[in-house]
């Protein structure tokens, strides 16, 4: 999704912290990865799922907002998706990372989570909001992450 087309208003980032083996499964179902990124108590049936440890909604508007003035002012560009690539990974601006829906959304294995955590905190935002730790917590339990933005 490139950043000129998302505009700052009413945008919700959702995310869901899974075993891989649950990652693999909503890979194949995109029934469940809805479910599990839109629905409070989609995920309660899932052995270990946890939905209010396990589920993080933050703001995506104003993150960024936040995210276009940093680049500006510290980067010396106006393009938050270039300045800060681990941001624009854990919050589903990423090519790679996406998957074939209409619905916005994203996975990252353990594996790039724990890469994209490592890169916010260089970046300087995993003190920020609710994102960073909730992505700390999943890269120190062996999670993986799918995402969605509505």
């Amino acid at each position: 999704m490139p950043a000129a087309i998302m505009s700052p208003v009413s945008m919700w980032l959702t995310l869901v912290k899974v075993d891989p083996i649950v990652l693999a499964r909503a890979l194949e179902r995109p029934d469940l990865l809805q479910s599990l990124v839109e629905d409070a108590d989609s995920g309660e049936h899932i052995d270990g799922f946890r939905p209010d440890t396990d589920r993080h909604a933050e703001d995506l508007g104003s993150l960024i907002h936040i995210a276009e003035g940093r680049a500006e002012a510290e980067e010396g560009i106006a393009d938050w998706v270039l300045a800060y690539r681990n941001l624009a990974r854990a919050t589903g601006f990423d090519p790679d990372s996406a998957l074939d829906s209409d619905d916005h959304a994203f996975a990252l294995d353990p594996a790039a989570v724990r890469a994209v955590t490592e890169g916010l905190t260089a970046e300087g935002w995993t003190r920020f909001l609710g994102l960073g730790p909730f992505l700390v917590a999943a890269a120190r339990e062996g999670k993986a992450v799918l995402g969605a933005v509505s």
